[in-house]
């Protein structure tokens, strides 16, 4: 089960269709130097690897956050190489161990790094990944960085229209979850919630597993037992074509 969802096809960020060879040409590991990076390039030094990372275009939600007086860090799309996956895995693996909810994020192997889009900041403290075009998995943000929406208001705008979380109150007055509410206003609403099954993993407290959709009018959120998460994805696909 994925545990943070999310993105599809109208995203107009791809990554460079040589990025690959140029990848494998220089390396991404903490022995490259990083000075043959090409023109809109930079050079992030994150957790002892050194990586190639193209800057996203600032989001429009940017405006708004800023005279809410919220942070609004840039994030970087980083190269298709072995280093990059490896670089972006030891982060998030460091956020799921030193956050109290990290067991809501899904930390994948390097390897399956390799094959999806992965975006850091320079510091190695925020991130997200984009899989089969258009899922958001794998985010993270240091607890206390106050990035969250940041981070929602960049993955939408890289291109993500899917996702999953586990809804978690913030207090007992909460009755959407922290996520689903971040999530929302970004544009991922909710479509469909998935009951908790007890035999996988999940955060204390969750009320259920939430999964989202950029629609412009949802239709009501239906309701899936434990055993049925693959059924709402399906569901959820299903409004997405609609």
């Amino acid at each position: 089960m994925s545990k943070t969802g999310g993105g599809v096809g109208t995203n107009q960020h791809q990554i460079k269709g040589t990025s690959q060879a140029r990848g494998s040409q220089r390396g991404c590991l903490a022995d490259a130097s990083c000075l043959d990076a090409m023109a809109g390039e930079r050079c992030l030094m994150v957790g002892g690897h050194s990586v190639l990372g193209e800057p996203l275009p600032e989001p429009a939600g940017y405006d708004v956050l800023r005279e809410a007086g919220k942070p609004t860090p840039e994030f970087f799309e980083l190269e298709q190489t072995k280093g990059a996956a490896q670089c972006f895995h030891d982060a998030i693996a460091r956020h799921s161990q030193a956050h109290s909810h990290g067991g809501a994020v899904d930390v994948h192997s390097a390897d399956e790094y390799e094959h999806m889009r992965l975006f850091l900041t320079e510091d190695g403290l925020t991130g997200f990944a984009i899989v089969d075009k258009d899922e958001l998995v794998s985010v993270f943000s240091a607890q206390g960085s106050g990035r969250g929406r940041a981070l929602s208001v960049s993955a939408v705008d890289a291109g993500c229209r899917r996702a999953d979380c586990f809804a978690i109150p913030a207090g007992v007055e909460d009755t959407e979850g922290f996520l689903p509410r971040l999530y929302r206003q970004a544009g991922l609403v909710e479509v469909a919630r998935v009951e908790i099954n007890e035999a996988y993993d999940h955060p204390p407290g969750s009320m259920w597993v939430s999964i989202l959709a950029t629609v412009d009018n949802p239709p009501p959120v239906k309701m899936f037992g434990k055993d049925d998460y693959e059924a709402a994805l399906s569901y959820r696909d299903g409004v997405l074509g609609s």
